[in-house]
């Protein structure tokens, strides 16, 4: 058995049997003695603490690591769940001064390596900035000490190659590292997508090279280039877009000149284009993807604050077939299929998936809407404009043509009132992606309405197309007032700005 917080196990049951399922667990959980839990496998033991967040069960949320014989400091899925509970209740990040003294050894290079994983996932905005910090100074410090060597020449990218939008970050980090002799050296497991990762390889001024994962688990920290932090070309450490807070630099990678993006042959073009037209039976003057990550069942309650629903999208895709373009809703058979009268073409349950045709709608589509995930960064490659909506956590990076309609945090005991931008980026809630973690401290996430999302559309399409005709005779309400109000506008920099 795979060790499964509560909330994804109850995503892999059929709706209908949800609740069923939620009344037995707790019936169970209530008749077993809390004494006995120590004896429990590791596995199912980490599936009672997740279920006593989600089904809120007081007598299981008093449960310390002591009534379970266990370390909290150890990293495993029951150590971070005790780290997060004690950040969510205090604020303090759970790190010990010790980690970060100098000179380092191995024994806290792995603590450091560890603690980002779980930092990079729960820590809040702030939070991750602060950590970040510490880790570029124990690297700089370690290094003019001369406990590690600063190998600008040489990089190995242990995070940039395996998943969708980890390849998108690999093509930025060769954009902002492109003029340098670096050789960038990648763990060699199967990328999310093959075609896509030889057209970077093949695109790239640096080398790329492929090496077992065993040689990066012997590496030091110096060595290694993450999403918070890298080695520039004069052998400073300096932060990435994942390990800052507010938009206080720019990152002008993002900022992709039309020379600079991504492109396909005009073979591999006009071979997409017949593809296209012989699934759905003719050519489209020009189409939008729209890439929703949703859970299997639909049921987004115990999903990932991020998640969103597609149904809730039909509007917006009526709004873009009336302006004269295609949806095309992109993804895997994972997710539910289109409802019967969504106006789109469910490619993500179609039977000519591919990675090379993955590809070709990044380069083809005019431009991407959806939520936050790693499908909303191969756009960027490409130098397609991007809405992107329903965002939790609010990533605050991106191109200066890319609008984001974000989700609001709701105090559950202010009378459900919502949270301003300030205070949220502020908290230590503002990264979370666990509902049952933010509902046992009083909050929710509020899902953008059918209407805000194609309000949402128009405004971004009306900017990126000039399309006035849209808005003719048509005087904005207060709802609408409302929605530009928190939809960010871009700066003139590569840093959207959510705090207006």
């Amino acid at each position: 058995m795979s060790t499964l917080p509560f909330g994804v196990l109850l995503k892999k049951i059929p709706k209908p049997l949800v609740p069923v399922a939620e009344i037995s667990c707790k019936t169970l959980l209530w008749i077993v003695p809390i004494r006995l839990y120590r004896f429990f496998p590791k596995n199912l033991t980490f599936l009672i603490l997740t279920s006593a967040n989600w089904l809120k069960l007081e007598k299981l949320r008093k449960l310390s690591p002591k009534d379970l014989n266990i370390d909290a400091i150890n990293n495993n899925p029951i150590g971070d769940f005790f780290k997060t509970l004690h950040y969510l209740r205090t604020g303090e990040l759970p790190i010990d001064d010790k980690s970060f003294a100098s000179p380092s050894s191995k024994y806290q290079e792995k603590q450091i390596m560890e603690l980002m994983k779980w930092v990079v996932w729960h820590a809040g905005h702030r939070d991750i900035e602060k950590f970040t910090s510490k880790v570029i100074h124990f690297l700089q410090e370690n290094s003019e000490l001369g406990v590690y060597k600063r190998n600008v020449n040489v990089r190995y990218l242990r995070d940039f190659c395996s998943n969708m939008g980890h390849l998108a970050l690999l093509f930025l980090y060769v954009k902002k590292y492109g003029e340098t002799n670096r050789v960038l050296i990648v763990p060699d497991r199967k990328p999310a997508n093959q075609f896509f990762y030889e057209l970077v390889k093949s695109e790239s001024p640096l080398k790329i090279i492929e090496k077992s994962q065993g040689e990066f688990s012997q590496l030091p920290l110096s060595e290694i280039d993450t999403f918070q932090y890298s080695l520039d070309a004069y052998g400073k450490f300096g932060v990435e877009p994942e390990g800052v807070s507010f938009p206080i630099m720019e990152f002008q990678e993002y900022n992709l000149t039309n020379g600079k993006v991504l492109k396909l042959s005009d073979e591999e073009n006009e071979l997409g284009k017949c593809i296209l037209s012989k699934q759905i039976g003719y050519t489209p003057s020009w189409f939008a993807i729209l890439h929703v990550r949703e859970p299997e069942n639909g049921n987004i309650r115990f999903s990932q604050a991020r998640d969103a629903n597609v149904s809730t999208y039909a509007l917006l895709a009526k709004s873009v077939t009336e302006a004269g373009g295609l949806v095309i809703r992109m993804g895997d058979k994972r997710f539910p299929k289109l409802p019967k009268n969504f106006m789109g073409f469910d490619y993500a349950h179609s039977d000519f998936r591919s990675d090379f045709f993955d590809v070709w709608l990044w380069a083809n589509c005019r431009f991407w809407v959806g939520n936050i995930s790693g499908a909303a960064f191969p756009p960027i490659c490409f130098g397609k404009p991007r809405l992107l909506t329903n965002q939790w956590h609010w990533y605050l990076h991106g191109p200066s043509h890319d609008f984001v309609l974000r989700k609001k945090l709701i105090d559950l005991s202010n009378n459900q009132q919502e949270c301003d931008v300030r205070r949220v980026l502020e908290s230590q809630f503002s990264r979370i992606q666990d509902r049952g973690w933010l509902e046992r401290f009083g909050y929710k996430v509020l899902e953008n309405t059918a209407y805000e999302l194609d309000q949402a559309f128009k405004i971004f399409f009306d900017f990126n197309f000039g399309n006035k005709s849209m808005f003719k005779g048509r005087e904005k309400t207060r709802e609408q007032e409302y929605i530009e109000s928190v939809l960010s506008t871009p700066s003139r920099s590569t840093t959207m700005n959510l705090i207006s």
